[in-house]
């Protein structure tokens, strides 16, 4: 992907530089102090800034698209104008910086253009912008991420190393099963069949992505938009989401083992990749925004489809028996 270094190469310092204008598409810049420094106008253009320090730099106007911005800290950064399209911000750093104040210009719409946004820190008042900006289909198949660990342990090891988000998940699982050191933590949670993390605050599932024996996970009442670490745990039979912010579910279209799914309380319109997970017995819905089921007329097993407060305008079964389903709210 990156086509050239920059200097020597990583943790290299080129604070308050002026490289306004500049050709830097393809630069390795992993790793450097870029603060303070001027790059407005500049092209970086699947540049690698991965944990690159930008808080100051002036990024107006900046391309930015598919760069690399994953765990760099931009605190009081001006974006004004920059392109964040299919940019990678897992773990970036845009929070109000406790001397110099916040990141200037950047908007909700340029955030939601980019690729893992929902695992960036933000601060409490730009998070609720986001909420009320929405959401953009981006594809972000392009990005290869170098930190997605294989093993809960290595999450564990490098739990000072990556996003606050990341890291808060860590602990919650270390105080679930009472265990603090990596190693012991990651061979118990390897062997277990069933997590409950409900009302944990969670908001990036990534250090679950390695617990593969998981048969049933309960993540209820969370913070959770991003579901996509969930797709390589294909042992699940029981999966309970409810009450987080979820709109894209396409990484549960590979669990062909579930047979329990607990959706209510999101705000999901596409239910097409349900479609395939013929194992379906029970599949809640309620709460959220759907307006049409049809495409889940092959699920020939389910028990119980409950669909309440959605925008379906004339609803009907898509499966037989027509009763399994329950559209309105009960007395």
């Amino acid at each position: 992907m990156f086509r050239a270094s920059f200097g020597a190469g990583a943790r290299e310092t080129v604070n308050g530089t002026n490289l306004s204008g500049t050709n830097l598409s393809g630069t390795n810049l992993s790793e450097t102090n870029l603060s303070g420094t001027n790059l407005s106008k500049t092209k970086l253009r699947e540049a690698n800034l991965s944990k690159a320090n930008l808080g100051g730099a002036n990024l107006r106007y900046a391309d930015l698209s598919e760069a690399d911005l994953s765990r760099a800290d931009v605190r009081y950064a001006d974006f004004s104008g920059a392109n964040l399209s299919r940019t990678y911000l897992r773990g970036a750093n845009f929070k109000k910086h406790e001397i110099y104040g916040k990141v200037e210009n950047l908007t909700a719409k340029q955030i939601k253009s980019a690729c893992y946004w929902q695992q960036a820190e933000f601060d409490p008042d730009f998070e609720e912008e986001l909420k009320k900006e929405p959401d953009q289909k981006i594809d972000c198949s392009w990005v290869q991420p170098y930190e997605d660990y294989s093993t809960f342990k290595e999450w564990c090891d490098n739990k000072e190393r990556i996003s606050e988000k990341a890291k808060h998940t860590v602990e919650v699982l270390l105080e679930k099963i009472g265990i603090q050191d990596c190693l012991a933590a990651g061979e118990k949670l390897s062997r277990m069949t069933e997590v409950i993390l409900e009302g944990n605050r969670i908001t990036d599932i990534s250090p679950l992505s390695g617990l593969t024996n998981l048969t049933v996970l309960g993540l209820s009442e969370n913070q959770i938009q991003d579901i996509s670490p969930l797709s390589g745990l294909t042992n699940l039979t029981k999966l309970s989401l409810n009450v987080n912010q979820i709109t894209d579910i396409r990484s549960l279209s590979e669990l062909n083992n579930l047979n329990a799914v607990y959706l209510n309380n999101n705000q999901i319109t596409d239910i097409r990749f349900l479609s395939e997970l013929s194992n379906l017995n029970v599949l809640y819905l309620n709460k959220n925004q759907i307006r049409d089921i049809s495409l889940l007329s092959r699920l020939n097993n389910l028990k119980f489809f409950w669909l309440q407060e959605n925008l379906i305008a004339n609803p009907t079964c898509p499966v037989q028996p027509e009763s399994i389903c329950l559209f309105e709210l009960q007395p």
